[in-house]
């Protein structure tokens, strides 16, 4: 189906459009020309009749050609933008998913003057998540008069049909048919934001049958291509009239010439920068630099900046943006946010060594910065923060000095999902290294700068400095709600997948001034007597408490624990003889909706967590350090759970 100008009188929009499909499937290059449009996606009773361009008004022209597995942008004639997947094998495997979160519905963000493609982000149609954000995301950051370019790759999925909030989405931009698209078609829409749909057009792939219920890949869908003339607004159009000030003509200046930054291009948004925060009553952390770890993600770096910069006791000139590269866009937004960034260089092209390299450069060069500073704060670009966080760190900082048996002080949580943390004054001590917002001692960093690994060695920073070796039997304070967000949807060692299925539903802080409870009972000794007095008060759950389906927790089946009561402990014990011996504990992970990709997140084979405001004790047997503690001071029969039966 073909939305031509007719159907918007009002607007005087220029269109032609060119459909290439075939019923049967594939329509080989050399065949597409206009004698291959197929009927079925043709209005009865319309003839449609491409147009030239006007004359009076200058406009884009846009060339869209989507197929299986690639696309292409041209504006006025040059290539603008391109994009290649793998084409996908027969079945759905663990090697194919990366081409599998890239089928779907793409979006191309475009300048509407100088025709630019500044952002693009992908909705996968064949996860069996809603993988939208980044698209929601990109429509939403987007400018007025922003060309907004909608196509798929790989046909439409079910996913699509299913995932209302994306629909919402294109609803609102105009989009007519998109809600009625069948997995195989594929489907395309030019619009401007807040102004007309330029077209909307889509192949129905009528021949090829969905396969999505046996989890095969279907039959090849027909090509889709497009061209489309969108007016070009006129520059005074597209500049916000704030008052001109120097800073505001600075933003003015950056908001003509990049896109993606939401309410910093806000025109309603007249004193937006600086960015107000305000003192911080008692701030322990006044000479404690806040290292960014960032790379070319510019529209990330701002997320983050919005949430720090506002931060109550946030001292601006102590935060240091470490740079992966010379990117112009991002020097320009740390000049406009007057925060300092350094571009550091790199001979590696493999993005492990790289993003290593840039923490290596960035620990050490940080010193050079801050001589007289004894900790920092390490956070990743990709990170929001929340409004305590300047007060969370200030209230426990104290805790590296008293305690030679902590490492760190973390703002995550790895536990802490939407039903798993509900506490934001309590805190946990665990052996596993968060990140995701830490602080760490100057001779802590020390350490681990003198036995970095060589070029030679492959290992992910994250995954290197959790070794053993590097913790030293040391922990790190946790928070039961967390005080960073994990936004990044699309990285190095990431997707918009597995931030739906691991990121998406953590719990962040929200209120400004929390005062956190018994800090120095996070102190060695005086954490193992709240660990005892927690074990004498608990009551137990047991295997007959789990109510599971026929299919194992970990392969997707249902898994329901309904614990009576708010506000009591209970502990679970459960059998995990060594630490690779994981089958039981992805099963009772995923029962009580804590990560389960690996076992992380305990204190001495100890998990400790909320489960809908009661506290959970879940104790390895015999790998926890308690279990004379719990002969001693359980008052119920301790029943270790071997495994969980399903289809019962």
């Amino acid at each position: 189906m073909l939305r031509s100008a007719e159907m918007r009188s009002s607007l005087a929009v220029i269109l032609s459009v060119v459909v290439v499909c075939c019923g049967a499937g594939i329509v080989p290059p050399k065949s597409w020309n206009n004698a291959t449009i197929g009927k079925d996606i043709i209005e009865p009773g319309r003839k449609y009749v491409p147009t030239k361009k006007p004359d009076h008004q200058r406009s884009l022209q846009l060339v869209l050609v989507a197929t299986k597995t690639n696309a292409t942008l041209h504006v006025d004639g040059k290539l603008a933008w391109w994009h290649s997947i793998a084409a996908p094998s027969k079945s759905v495997g663990p090697d194919d998913r990366f081409s599998v979160q890239e089928r779907g519905l793409h979006v191309l963000r475009v300048h509407p003057i100088t025709g630019q493609v500044q952002g693009h982000a992908v909705a996968s149609g064949w996860m069996l998540v809603s993988a939208s954000h980044a698209v929601r995301s990109l429509v939403r950051t987007a400018r007025d008069k922003d060309v907004l370019v909608f196509f798929t790759v790989g046909e439409f999925g079910p996913g699509m049909r299913i995932d209302t909030e994306l629909q919402e989405v294109l609803e609102r931009l105009g989009a007519e048919h998109f809600t009625t698209r069948m997995p195989p078609d594929m489907y395309a829409m030019v619009c401007v934001k807040g102004g007309p749909v330029i077209t909307e057009a889509y192949v129905a792939n009528r021949a090829s049958p969905t396969t999505e219920e046996d989890g095969q890949s279907p039959t090849p869908a027909s090509p889709l291509a497009i061209t489309a003339h969108v007016p070009v607004p006129q520059v005074k159009d597209v500049i916000c009239p704030w008052k001109k000030t120097p800073k505001n003509l600075a933003r003015a200046k950056f908001c003509f010439n990049y896109d993606g930054y939401g309410e910093l291009c806000d025109c309603n948004k007249h004193h937006l920068l600086p960015m107000k925060h305000s003192l911080l009553k008692e701030n322990n952390i006044t000479d404690v630099p806040i290292v960014i770890i960032a790379s070319n993600r510019p529209q990330v770096l701002f997320r983050q900046m919005s949430s720090l910069l506002r931060n109550r006791g946030i001292i601006v000139s102590n935060i240091l943006v470490f740079v992966d590269g010379l990117h112009h866009e991002v020097e320009q937004l740390c000049s406009l946010l007057d925060i300092k960034c350094v571009a550091q260089t790199s001979d590696y092209d493999d993005a492990t060594l790289r993003i290593r390299e840039n923490y290596r450069q960035a620990l050490t060069n940080a010193w050079h910065h801050f001589p007289a500073a004894s900790r920092l704060i390490v956070l990743e670009e990709d990170l929001e923060v929340s409004p305590d966080f300047v007060n969370y760190f200030s209230q426990t900082s104290h805790l590296l000095d008293m305690d030679s048996s902590l490492w760190c002080i973390s703002a995550w949580n790895d536990n802490g999902f939407d039903s798993t943390s509900s506490d934001p004054a309590a805190l946990y001590r665990v052996e596993y290294f968060p990140g995701l917002g830490w602080m760490m001692t100057r001779n802590s960093v020390q350490q681990l700068l003198d036995v970095w690994p060589s070029e030679r060695e492959g290992y992910d920073w994250d995954v290197w400095v959790r070794w053993d070796s590097n913790r030293l039997e040391r922990e790190c304070i946790i928070p039961d709600v967390s005080r960073t967000y994990h936004f990044g949807i699309s990285g190095s060692h990431t997707s918009s997948a597995f931030h739906a299925l691991y990121y998406q539903d953590h719990t962040i802080n929200q209120l400004p001034d929390v005062q956190l409870r018994n800090v120095n009972g996070l102190l060695k000794d005086e954490y193992e007597k709240e660990i005892r007095q927690l074990i004498a008060e608990a009551e137990p759950i047991k295997a007959t408490d789990f109510q599971l389906g026929e299919v194992p927790p970990s392969q997707g089946g249902p898994c329901e624990l309904e614990l009576e009561g708010t506000n009591k402990t209970y502990a679970f014990f459960f059998k995990m003889k060594a630490w690779e011996d994981t089958d039981l504990y992805k099963t009772v992970a995923k029962c009580f909706t804590i990560w389960d990709l690996d076992v992380r997140g305990h204190h001495h084979g100890l998990w400790r967590f909320h489960y809908y405001e009661n506290t959970v004790l879940m104790f390895a047997v015999p790998l926890n350090m308690y279990m004379n503690d719990v002969i001693r001071l359980f008052k119920h029969p301790v029943d270790i759970v071997q495994s969980l039966q399903f289809g019962e």
